[in-house]
């Protein structure tokens, strides 16, 4: 009985050794490595497309161009009323010659027209917006109080809740304490309503100054330009001497600076009467156009001196 178990028991250990050998012998040859000698050889076919990622093929190399830095462009727009109207032209030509501001500093209603602007980046679109305001603004006297409610109800609808520093230009207003220099943050509707009211302390052209011009280099300004669109001799077709007052004020203001302005001319005889806009526009295209080569030049000045 002790002999049939002892032969049994060999006879199963046979078994399992016998098996086990031949697993060995399978995985050996499954991941044997002897033939790659330290190199694992990958598929180069040239004729292989990729269906996504860098070329692999030898001797291309993804290039990229390295863009030339052309400066911070900053745009002053003097306050002039109706006359700012000239301004859509300006940005039709710096369009047209693929020049974009990237600052604009504006006050009173030259700051509708930035605001606009800077919301779209698009001067086609500046014209229409423009021109949908002044319809709703005709018959209507400036800086009365149905003048600024029309306004703000126009400026409600167009912006609703967005604030300057989320349009797609950086909007720096002047404010009339010099100790606060601009503003570059705060709901549209509100700081140009402030900026345009007369009588109110937030309003630039009640107490104009030029210091805010250091702060404009300090947001990073490279090239900076003075646009002036009010005539030299200006007048109200209604009478506001309170008005006129300011708006002369404000003339001699931007006249003392040590900046000299690029001046717009137009049709307009009274500031302060609406204009036929295509007209308007038709009257300042000469100026403005010499304007915009002068701007182009010295961006070109700019750029060759400091790339």
């Amino acid at each position: 009985m002790n002999r049939f178990i002892i032969l049994a028991l060999s006879f199963l250990l046979f078994i399992s050794c016998t098996v086990g050998l031949k697993k060995q012998s399978e995985f050996n040859e499954t991941v044997t490595l002897d033939d790659t000698k330290g190199k694992i050889e990958l598929n180069s076919d040239s004729s292989a497309k990729d269906t996504y990622g860098p070329s692999l093929e030898e001797g291309k190399v993804q290039e990229v161009e390295q863009k030339k830095r052309v400066g911070v462009l900053t745009l002053d727009l003097v306050p002039s009323l109706y006359a700012s109207l000239s301004y859509i032209n300006l940005f039709k030509e710096l369009e047209r010659k693929k020049i974009y501001p990237n600052i604009i500093s504006a006050n009173g209603f030259s700051l509708i027209i930035a605001t606009l602007y800077a919301r779209y980046k698009n001067s086609n679109k500046l014209e229409w917006k423009v021109f949908a305001l002044l319809r709703n603004l005709k018959g209507i006297n400036v800086h009365t109080s149905k003048w600024y409610e029309a306004i703000e109800v126009f400026l409600s609808n167009e912006f609703k809740s967005q604030r300057i520093e989320q349009l797609k230009i950086l909007i720096a207003s002047p404010r009339p304490d010099p100790s606060d220099e601009i503003t570059t943050t705060g709901l549209v509707t509100n700081i140009v309503m402030k900026s345009l009211r007369l009588a109110g302390r937030e309003s630039f052209i009640n107490r104009p100054h030029y210091n805010y011009r250091n702060a404009l280099f300090n947001l990073g300004t490279d090239n900076y330009f003075l646009i002036n669109a009010i005539p030299d001799k200006f007048n109200f077709k209604i009478p506001n001497g309170f008005a006129w007052g300011l708006y002369t004020r404000v003339s001699g203001v931007y006249s003392l600076s040590d900046t000299e302005s690029l001046k717009i001319t137009n049709s307009l005889k009274f500031i302060d009467t609406l204009p036929n806009l295509s007209d308007l526009l038709i009257s300042s295209r000469s100026d403005v156009e010499k304007l915009v080569d002068i701007i182009s030049q010295q961006q070109t000045d700019w750029i060759n001196k400091n790339n």
